[in-house]
């Protein structure tokens, strides 16, 4: 089979990354060929990769799928792009995905960033007669992006990454399957890491978003034991408004008016920006816990939201502590079982006693520990490779995790996706 993943720029892609790399190199270890191609508002048609030249930033690693440079905020560094709103390349798209047996579109439709402002012809973009499916990672798609619904009848299937979103795409009229983001699951190493000896401490690898509350965590670090590890990883736009010399948020700073981020620097957090695959790896193996305070409103309206993080923990034998409103209703987590509960909106001094009663109970740490490497399984790239392709099929064969569901038509979608149309228009 002849694969093609598409992808539209975004301002930081997170594990966006790390799906797309495992997913390519499994289909790949299946005997599959597989493309990636960057599609961007630009009059140019197709362009294929081209040298690079590797910034001295840190973070970049090599992809084990696509073998280009990789980046959890900036993306791929050469990859193939198809510049799209000049009519007459549009014609050239359809001759060049005539070679496909699947299209998956790993970001569904364009983001209502600027650059794509004023061009609607990536609607075109779906008008072709390859089997298509789209990823959706995000439960806020009513609001992001309902312009889905203007290419959804060329859409055979939408994978849900998590259960928030399985239940929001609901309201799409398409098959749908819950199906969390592909890894590469190796059970001894699984079971090895189980038994590795730890420090008692936590980390904490995110995308610093609004939705990931990385706030919360950073309020309780200067209520910690000193002898506790605290290791935070990562960035985005949050970051920047944490530490900025001069825009620094009202809402992080604390009592005294001091940068709650200037406050955990001095109570011992230790922070190492973006850090590649390995080096994630090696720090949840060397911490008792990965903390992620993730939830907000709409999501837990609609149901759970685990992120790739949680699962990366899992694996790694480093045991998740979310929020009861990030994960509360799981049919998949329980809480005690599969991760430690923490209160969303509690103290932070609260808060840090949660965490550091945890981190130091054996018995509890050692039980979801061992939970978690008997059912990791589930999210190996293998299957959830298998279930794209069955998806893709549109024979009924997928099932994801919770079985394969048919949404219906929405009304309210309908005109929300009309009137976000005016953007592109």
């Amino acid at each position: 089979m002849n694969i093609l993943i598409t992808h539209y720029s975004m301002c930081d892609y997170g594990g966006l990354v790390n799906d797309t790399e495992i997913m390519t190199y499994q289909f790949k270890k299946m005997g599959h060929s597989v493309s990636n191609i960057m599609l961007t508002p630009k009059s140019y048609g197709l362009k294929i990769g081209g040298g690079v030249v590797l910034p001295r930033s840190s973070g970049y690693e090599l992809g084990i799928g696509t073998g280009l440079y990789i980046h959890h905020k900036s993306g791929w560094l050469g990859m193939d792009r198809f510049g799209f709103t000049d009519v007459d390349k549009l014609k050239e798209w359809k001759s060049y995905v005539k070679q496909f047996d699947l299209i998956i579109h790993q970001t569904p439709v364009p983001t209502m960033r600027k650059e794509y402002c004023g061009t609607d012809a990536w609607v075109k973009l779906y008008n072709n007669n390859t089997p298509q499916i789209v990823i959706s990672p995000d439960a806020n798609f009513r609001d992001a992006y309902p312009h889905l619904y203007q290419v959804i009848k060329r859409i055979r299937g939408v994978v849900c990454t998590h259960e928030a979103s399985f239940r929001a795409c609901e309201k799409l009229p398409v098959p749908r399957i819950l199906l969390p983001g592909p890894h590469i699951i190796d059970k001894a190493d699984v079971n090895k890491r189980v038994v590795a000896k730890r420090r008692a401490g936590f980390c904490s690898v995110q995308n610093f978003k609004p939705i990931k509350r990385m706030e919360t965590l950073i309020r309780s670090i200067p209520h910690m034991k000193k002898s506790t590890l605290k290791i935070v990883a990562g960035g985005g736009i949050e970051y920047h408004y944490m530490t900025s010399k001069t825009k620094v948020k009202e809402k992080y700073l604390d009592d005294t008016g001091r940068p709650i981020w200037d406050a955990a620097l001095d109570a011992g957090m230790d922070f190492r920006g973006y850090v590649s695959n390995n080096e994630r790896d090696k720090i949840m193996t060397s911490v008792t816990s990965h903390v992620d305070c993730s939830w907000s409103k709409k999501y837990t309206a609609l149901g759970p939201h685990f992120n790739r993080t949680f699962i990366e923990a899992m694996k790694n034998g480093c045991v998740p502590v979310c929020t009861d409103l990030g994960m509360d209703d799981s049919d998949i987590f329980k809480a005690d079982k599969n991760y430690v509960r923490i209160l969303a909106n509690d103290t932070p001094r609260n808060i840090a006693n949660a965490i550091e009663s945890a981190i130091r109970d054996p018995r509890l740490m050692k039980n979801i520990r061992s939970t978690n490497a008997a059912s990791v399984s589930m999210f190996n790239s293998k299957y959830v490779c298998e279930q794209l392709i069955k998806l893709g099929r549109g024979n009924g064969e997928a099932t994801g995790l919770l079985g394969l569901e048919c949404g219906h038509d929405d009304k309210e979608i309908r005109k929300l996706s009309r009137k976000v149309m005016e953007f592109f228009k």
